[in-house]
């Protein structure tokens, strides 16, 4: 399935940004997106093994993902702690979404094996720079087929409508 990857966190020496985001967004869309995505994290307030998934709509674009501690989504390898705490020792949490266009047939369910594998991608070579400049994705085929699901994708409500 073709996606564009979002991240936002933080690092080791920098606070919390966008650190990578979809290319080619209107001005509103990526306001709309700042907004929802600054609202999820701003108050974090979940357990340690807590995943907070997000799915809303804006413009003709879906954006689905989750937010959660970064040491919840490892599997456990060694060379992983590096992103378990900033500089500060503070525990790091993130948002790790996709942005899929809304005739996509449905939302792919999200595995967190998936998640994390995409945000080492990304994050391993920005993790100790200081400072950022924020990486744009274009659509990229990621294989969300670890975790088997129809679910259409039907919005309850849009933003910006």
């Amino acid at each position: 399935m073709k996606a564009k990857t979002l991240i936002y966190s933080l690092t080791l020496r920098s606070d919390f940004n966008f650190l990578v985001f979809p290319s080619g967004l209107s001005a509103k869309s990526t306001g709309q997106i700042h907004k929802i995505i600054m609202g999820t994290t701003s108050w974090f307030g979940i357990k340690d093994d807590e995943l907070r998934y997000l799915v809303f709509s804006c413009e003709n674009k879906v954006l689905f993902g989750l937010v959660s501690y970064l040491r919840y989504l490892s599997d456990n390898n060694p060379n992983d702690e590096k992103f378990f705490e900033d500089r500060f020792r503070r525990r790091t949490y993130a948002f790790i979404g996709f942005l899929l266009d809304q005739d996509t047939p449905y939302i792919p369910q999200i595995d967190k094996k998936i998640v994390w594998n995409i945000f080492k991608k990304y994050m391993d070579k920005l993790w100790e720079l200081d400072p950022l400049e924020i990486q744009y994705t274009q659509y990229e085929e990621i294989d969300f087929s670890a975790v088997k699901t129809n679910v259409k994708y039907e919005p309850y409500f849009s933003i910006g409508d």
